[in-house]
């Protein structure tokens, strides 16, 4: 309203100048009810003179229903005038009132900054309200942060994005190729939870033998919920394999034992007794677990002749128990339940 405006612009100048604050508050209320630009700068003012209640104030007027649409431009300029982690903390709050998408440039510099990791953390989640592209695109920023909880947050919250799905993706196959383990693993986990089959089966070779065990782990768990779709179960066995010989960590090497066994057919038992003979200690943790599904599968405990074969590779497993360390010995003795 042209003269509603003319009235209260002035007197939200005269206010100020005989510190009239009630006055001046009620002005700029009025201002941002009806939307008006004349009020933007007084949101920056309010936030600036970190006056609790001027800042209360601020946060109001900044509601998507009043200035929202307004206000995140003038929030950035001034916070690049005076990158104060008070300020910032404030001007937060205002653009969560705005549900503004342009909130996120906002938010992208704030993370850039060197504030302390609760107000950065506090940025991530006001970020993560947005389901839009950039976003991701911002989140995955993060991903080289010194601070590892910064990174481990922005990475959990790569699957929050329903629609913003393919930009996700494309973030988490360029996460597989990270210098961090744990972000890498971290991708596995989301590309599972996102049942992006194709991102597991790429995961599957990573060179990174952590990562690579996870996404067997993860994969044997869509093959029980039969989930694999088109890929063939065949060569993702052959694959998870080809891992054994790589694995050294004992709970590692057991949780790709366990990863393994809905993939084992009845026709692996030759194979994996003439792998098992071969194996070193460690390795035979997951021969050992397959030769006992292969058992199960094949019925071959009731089998004399399977039975003997089976027996006397449970003898020479017992005998090597005897040289486990105290740490090794739970793992290997439930290994040893599956040919017993």
């Amino acid at each position: 309203d042209p003269f509603l405006t003319s009235t209260f612009c002035p007197a939200a100048k005269y206010s100020d100048e005989t510190q009239e604050e009630n006055v001046r508050i009620l002005c700029f209320a009025m201002l941002a009810e009806m939307q008006e630009a004349s009020a933007v700068p007084m949101v920056v003012d309010f936030l600036r003179s970190r006056d609790s209640r001027k800042v209360a104030w601020a946060i109001w007027a900044s509601s998507s229903k009043r200035l929202g649409e307004q206000v995140p431009g003038p929030i950035l300029e001034a916070l690049k005038a005076d990158p104060d982690p008070r300020l910032a903390n404030d001007a937060l709050e205002c653009l969560e009132e705005t549900e503004n998408v342009a909130s996120i440039e906002v938010y992208e510099w704030i993370l850039a900054q060197k504030f302390k990791q609760d107000l950065r953390l506090k940025t991530i989640q006001s970020l993560a309200a947005f389901d839009n592209p950039n976003t991701v695109r911002a989140l995955e920023k993060l991903f080289d942060d010194a601070d590892p909880v910064i990174v481990s947050r922005a990475a959990e919250l790569m699957d929050k994005f329903p629609n913003s799905k393919p930009a996700v993706l494309e973030v988490l196959k360029r996460a597989l190729g990270s210098e961090s383990s744990q972000l890498r693993q971290a991708a596995v986990r989301i590309m599972d939870s996102l049942k992006d089959l194709p991102g597991l089966e790429t995961a599957l070779g990573n060179a990174d033998v952590p990562v690579a065990v996870e996404a067997a782990v993860a994969l044997s768990a869509r093959k029980l919920k039969e989930e694999l779709g088109s890929i063939q179960p065949g060569p993702l066995k052959g694959r998870m394999e080809s891992l054994v010989g790589k694995v050294t960590d004992p709970a590692e090497i057991d949780r790709l034992g366990r990863a393994m066994v809905p993939f084992v057919t009845a026709t692996d038992r030759e194979r994996y007794a003439s792998l098992y003979e071969k194996a070193n200690q460690t390795e035979r943790l997951v021969y050992i677990r397959l030769l006992g599904a292969t058992a199960g599968l094949a019925k071959l405990r009731t089998d004399e002749t399977a039975r003997a074969d089976f027996d006397a590779i449970r003898d020479r497993f017992v005998d090597a128990l005897s040289t486990a360390t105290e740490a090794q010995r739970p793992i290997y003795e439930e290994a040893l339940h599956h040919i017993t």
